[in-house]
């Protein structure tokens, strides 16, 4: 080999020994401190800091234990100004869970809201101590001018097992019942609504004395034509009139009264009326007919300034309310120069028969100037003038002793039978009932179920059954 090649080859064999160096300088930063052993002692340094503290923290909750002394608050967190409202205060040993006795509870109750008018004084200041069971009442009250909104009830509670401390949150807001009335139900345009409301609390039903109320009208579209605020009296009354504009909006106005958290509305309607010119008076003979009865009446129309309708074209019908035709045919007329129309209507076989039914009369009169009131009247018809029935004294019958049984006996417009007789079977003389239609009767049940037949009698030979068996009872 020549002297030039052995050159070249020392000349490669000293690149190839220095361009690793160089390419580990240029790509790798020299961190020469990451995993070191400075690197190894700090992770260890911090792992043990942390894990001393999870330590401690873990040891001190291990070795909490409850306190000596726990106290407890119960009660409804809504609060009535004027008016007193019960909590309950519990006290007890958090070791060993028994009830603390004459454990002393001081309660105070603050406002919390930012300008409350009693500062932050207490409002209410009460002490009371815990009995055998470790329970203690209080009754805070609320002044009745106090304000709505957030308070804190604070109870202060030691004993010779220690101090407690507990609050709880209560919202004070009234609560009431108001009352709206209107001098009438129907009212005109141009007229006046009189308007008058009672305010009482909802807790002792109280009138609201002294108390803003503000009452509002709206009209049928919802629009908001009256508002006033006023103050109540010491009865919690207050009143105000709206008077109508003579062009306003017909239909159905609403009348709101608001009182704190409460409202109340009644309705009126607004619309054009006349009143009537003349009225009519509808009257029949008797309370009640019989299906075959001839109904008897007399009709009576005045004028409102007392006028009788002379001359009125009278129609009147008989309708019963399980026919859609009239029972009988309708009658017409005119009254006469004292405005008077008597009447008479047959009534059908089938109208009351089988008990208790009735008939509706349907006047229409119409005087000399077209004008046309009409009038009814429900007329009760039955086939039972007379009714009977019996009942024990105590609701049921005690076997093998006498019991007391009133008889009542009565006919279908409620007029007591008096003087009727009544026969009881299984009885040897017929019973008489006094003036008021009640007779007091002995009898002495034997079976568990006693059955009782009784026929009442009247003095015109009216007729009534009665039949009923009457639970027994063992148990006097």
């Amino acid at each position: 080999m020549s002297n030039h090649d052995r050159a070249e080859e020392q000349t490669v064999t000293q690149q190839a020994h220095v361009a690793p160096s160089r390419k580990v300088r240029g790509l790798e930063p020299a961190w020469k401190w990451l995993g070191g052993r400075w690197f190894w002692i700090g992770v260890a340094t911090a792992t043990a800091v942390v894990l001393l503290v999870f330590g401690l923290k873990a040891h001190r909750v291990y070795s909490k234990q409850a306190g000596p002394q726990e106290a407890f608050l119960f009660g409804r967190p809504m609060m009535t100004p004027g008016a007193d409202t019960a909590f309950r205060v519990f006290v007890r040993n958090g070791v060993e869970g028994t009830p603390i006795v004459g454990a002393v509870a001081t309660a105070v109750l603050r406002c919390v809201r930012p300008r409350c008018p009693h500062g932050h004084r207490p409002i209410w200041r009460g002490q009371v101590k815990s009995d055998a069971h470790g329970l203690a009442r209080l009754s805070p009250s609320v002044p009745a001018d106090a304000l709505e909104g957030q308070y804190i009830l604070e109870v202060r509670v030691r004993s010779n097992k220690g101090n407690s401390t507990v609050r709880r949150a209560v919202t004070v807001k009234r609560s009431f019942k108001v009352l709206v009335t209107t001098d009438k139900p129907y009212y005109q345009p141009g007229q006046d609504i009189r308007i008058r409301t009672l305010a009482l609390a909802n807790a002792d039903l109280r009138p609201v004395a002294k108390h803003s109320i503000v009452i509002r009208v709206q009209d049928s579209r919802r629009n908001i034509v009256f508002k006033k605020r006023l103050r109540t009296s010491r009865f919690g009354i207050a009143a105000t009139r709206f008077r109508l504009a003579d062009q306003v909006r017909l239909g159905r106005y609403r009348v709101i009264a608001s009182v704190g958290d409460t409202t109340f509305e009644r309705t009126v309607q607004v619309k054009r009326y006349r009143l009537p010119r003349f009225r009519v008076k509808l009257s029949v003979k008797k309370r009640y007919y019989l299906p075959r009865d001839t109904l008897h009446g007399e009709l009576v129309a005045r004028y409102s300034f007392g006028k009788p309708v002379a001359g009125g074209a009278v129609t009147i019908q008989v309708a019963s309310p399980r026919h859609a035709k009239p029972i009988a045919a309708a009658v017409s007329g005119k009254t006469d120069i004292q405005g008077r129309f008597s009447f008479a209507l047959p009534l059908k076989a089938h109208a009351g028969t089988g008990g208790d039914s009735w008939v509706h009369l349907n006047a229409t009169v119409t005087d000399s100037a077209g004008q046309i009131q009409e009038q009814s009247l429900t007329v009760s018809v039955t086939d039972r003038l007379l009714r009977v029935a019996a009942l024990p004294e105590s609701g049921v019958l005690v076997p093998g002793v006498e019991n007391v049984l009133y008889v009542v006996a009565a006919y279908a417009d409620g007029r007591p039978a008096a003087g009727a007789t009544v026969h009881i079977a299984g009885l040897p003389k017929p019973v008489r009932l006094f003036e008021a239609g009640v007779a007091r009767v002995m009898i002495t049940p034997r079976t568990v179920g006693h059955p009782l037949s009784l026929v009442a009698r009247d003095t015109t030979g009216n007729e009534a059954r009665f039949h009923e068996t009457f639970a027994v009872s063992s148990q006097i």
